[in-house]
This record gives structure tokens, sequence and C-alpha cells, in this order.
């Protein structure tokens, strides 16, 4: 007998961000007015995510990532 179910298995180890989504350069310093959020802003899972294992979690750092850098990019524009 073999057991089936539905999942998914994506990256999640993208771009480097800081506490505030913004994408760290290659000088480890953050890049003016980029963010970046979700699958594509890694530190969260390591270099892989399996849903199998924790089911929801890149759901909640996806939105955790994208109100942090709208949140931050909304403020560098008002300094603009």
């Amino acid at each position: 007998v073999i057991d089936l179910a539905i999942g998914q298995f994506t990256t999640a180890d993208g771009i480097k961000i800081n506490e505030n989504a913004q994408v760290i350069g290659a000088h480890d310093e953050p890049i003016p007015g980029l963010y970046a959020g979700g699958s594509d802003a890694g530190g969260l899972q390591g270099d892989t995510y399996d849903v199998g294992i924790c089911p929801g979690s890149q759901q909640g750092w996806s939105c955790f990532c994208g109100r942090t850098a709208a949140k931050n990019a909304a403020e560098y524009i008002s300094t603009l």
C-alpha cells in the first residue's frame, strides 16, 4: 500500500534582507528603496520549505515580510 498526499515544495531562501525587509547588497549594506518579502526573501526556512513539515509557515512569513516591506517602503518614499 502506498499513501499519496497533496503537497508542494518551494524554495524559500532567496534575496538576503534585514529586519526592515530591505534587500542587502554585495557589501552587506541595505540597498536604498529596494525591499523584498515572501519566498523572494530568505532566512526563515534555510534553503528549502516542505509544506509537509511546516504547513502554513511560508504564508505567515509572506504576510509578515510583505507588511514590513510595504510599511518601510512607504516611509522611505515619504522622505523623497
